[in-house]
Formats: C-alpha cells, structure tokens, sequence
C-alpha cells in the first residue's frame, strides 16, 4: 500500500532529517504505531494524527492507500 505522510512543522523541528511530505509503502495492515517506528518517530511526541481531517488512534490500522498528516508536540501560552 502506498502511503503518504504530511509532517508538521513542529515534528520536522524535532526530526530534522525528515520532510515535510514523506512517501512510503508497506506490505499489509500496519498500525499507526507500526509506521511512526518504521520511520523513525516516537509516537509519544505525535500526539494527533488525522485521517481524512479526524483524528485516530495509534492503534488505528491501515489497510489501503491512503494519507495521514502528522501533528507533532504544540506549545503556547
């Protein structure tokens, strides 16, 4: 399955050899979780992930070409 990954700002601040768009395949169900350590990202520091504009689990499993936007760690104050 083809999947494309759209990263935040605030992750590409913590990971720096990542892009803001990033193309992958993989090979049957994966979770969430499965591909944000396939990639080399801690899932504590993605706290909302979005499909189709809604908000998913970790455990949310894949299992057709699709794209999933990374929101990384927000500040403020």
């Amino acid at each position: 399955m083809k999947i494309k990954l759209k990263i935040s700002n605030s992750l590409l601040t913590i990971y720096k050899n990542l892009e803001e768009e990033k193309n992958i395949i993989i090979e049957g169900k994966k979770t969430i979780r499965e591909i944000l350590h396939s990639i080399g990202v801690n899932p504590l520091l993605t706290p909302i992930v979005l499909i189709d504009n809604q908000k998913v689990s970790m455990e949310y499993e894949i299992s057709k070409d699709i794209e999933i936007t990374l929101i990384g760690p927000l500040m403020g104050g």
